[in-house]
């Protein structure tokens, strides 16, 4: 799998995880997650896709 393919299936679950935390999950699997946690992980899944979108 090149870095591309790899960008593009990591922007396509980055963009399930940030509409599952949009959605008021506190959770993600069976791991709780704190505010920080949860506003740590909608900022590094925004860039993932958006860095899908950059190289594409």
């Amino acid at each position: 799998m090149s870095y591309l393919d790899e960008l593009a299936t990591a922007g396509h679950h980055h963009r399930g995880l940030i509409a599952h935390l949009d959605a008021g999950a506190d959770h993600v699997g069976v791991y709780p997650l704190g505010d920080d946690t949860i506003g740590t992980l909608r900022t590094i899944a925004a860039a993932v896709v958006e860095a899908r979108y950059e190289y594409r």
